[in-house]
């Protein structure tokens, strides 16, 4: 295992030691309890079982209809991002916009190449076009 990989593993258990239900704080990796099921809320909730509602709603917040995903170390995206160390999610944030930047900057230098394509051709009609109003202008004078 790299030592990269050494360090995420270490921040994202460091961080998982302080997931607990919001309501009760009971820890989510408790050695006490391992068997009681832990709930991730739509609402951005922790709630172990003993505070997960029966009629749909949100024991820490009160909302209503909402929906929970069984709380495990291994969730889909996006839910996944909530639990990892800030560490790790300020590098992802600041690759994303690396990127973004790459393209905007690329896009940018590519239409103002285009401009300066296009001040010349502009330039250049207007050249022909004056050019072209003095020779209409001239022949115009010799033809009495």
């Amino acid at each position: 295992m790299s030592e990269s990989s050494m360090n995420q593993a270490t921040q994202d258990a460091e961080f998982w030691e302080f997931v607990a239900c919001t309501k009760c704080y009971l820890p989510y990796s408790s050695e006490e309890n391992p068997t009681i099921p832990f709930w991730l809320t739509e609402c951005g909730h922790v709630l172990c079982n003993a505070h997960l509602s029966p009629d749909q709603s949100c024991t820490c917040c009160g909302t209503t209809n909402i929906q929970v995903v069984p709380l495990q170390q291994q969730l889909d995206s996006p839910m996944c991002d909530w639990f990892q160390a800030a560490p790790v999610t300020l590098d992802n944030i600041a690759n994303a916009l690396k990127f973004q930047q790459e393209m905007l900057y690329g896009q940018i230098r590519y239409y103002r190449t285009k401009m300066q394509q296009y001040k010349g051709y502009v330039e250049r009609l207007k050249h022909d076009s004056g050019a072209a109003t003095k020779v209409k202008t001239s022949s115009q004078s010799y033809s009495y």
